[in-house]
């Protein structure tokens, strides 16, 4: 208890759980629209997803090997899922130890190679094979290598030895994941991972899209690709440096809003040929 206590802290999950969680999860927020190719919409594919989630709760207790990968960009529930699963857990009194891939780097490093290293370190290290439920959210942001790897690999062969479940969130694709980790530790994702499948656009990309159909606009290729990397970059910090993470946010917002304000500028022309100089 004194573990999962110290994880629950560290990583500020018990108070993410009040308001990430099952009662709070709204559907209506994903398009009902088909995306791409992929032949249903955002809203069915999570209602989908939202289902198996609920049957991983329901049957925890079971000796049925099962565990979840979710995967997609940034932004579309794949954390507010793990979370909601934690919730029902802990309500029903199973230790649930919830932690990104880069603080498990930071467990790695200093429970191997600090002869100091605390007793917490030692207990967070321990947890992650002992707890009824390990969630391990955006892997693949970390900086990862031979060591950290075979570490990984250690701690799910173990609790898939021990019929301990997981929950796995990582905004790669199943290519990018084998490309990274390799075929031994890919194997064991996906031969004992349910993998679910989070796709469509995040909400703020949403909210820009339809202001941008109201003006008339209809490009959309540029502003694409750079919420691409405005999420990937929100991925990172979100890893490495939580606590700059509104900062970050904050920023994106101020860009888009300078973005739409010159946007919005350059479309009188003769207004444009008077400071061309000035902006030249």
């Amino acid at each position: 208890q004194r573990i999962t206590a110290y994880l629950h802290r560290s990583s500020h999950i018990e108070r993410q759980i009040e308001k990430n969680n099952f009662g709070n999860f709204r559907l209506d927020i994903y398009s009902d629209m088909p995306f791409a190719d992929e032949g249903i919409s955002p809203r069915q594919n999570m209602e989908e997803i939202l289902t198996v989630a609920e049957n991983f709760v329901a049957t925890f207790d079971e000796a049925n090997d099962m565990n979840l990968l979710l995967y997609g960009p940034t932004g579309l529930g794949k954390t507010f899922l793990s979370h909601a699963v934690a919730a029902e857990l802990m309500a029903a009194g199973k230790s649930v130890v919830y932690e990104t891939a880069f603080g498990m780097v930071r467990i790695f490093e200093e429970k191997t190679f600090n002869r100091d290293a605390t007793d917490e370190i030692k207990m967070a290290y321990d947890s992650l094979f002992t707890a009824d439920l390990l969630i391990i959210d955006d892997l693949g942001a970390e900086l990862n290598n031979s060591f950290t790897n075979s570490q990984l690999f250690n701690i799910v062969n173990s609790r898939m030895i021990d019929g301990k479940k997981m929950i796995i969130s990582t905004n790669l694709s199943p290519r990018e994941l084998s490309a990274v980790y390799g075929d031994r530790i890919f194997s064991r994702i996906f031969h004992k991972f349910v993998p679910m499948a989070f796709f469509g656009l995040t909400v703020v990309m949403w909210v820009y899209f339809a202001a941008l159909r109201c003006t008339h606009c209809v490009g959309f290729e540029l502003e694409t690709i750079a919420f691409f990397l405005s999420t990937l970059s929100l991925s990172v910090t979100a890893s490495s440096a939580p606590g700059s993470l509104p900062k970050q946010f904050l920023a994106i917002l101020l860009g888009l809003v300078l973005f739409i304000v010159l946007g919005l500028f350059l479309r009188d022309l003769e207004r444009v040929q008077k400071i061309r100089w000035l902006m030249a």
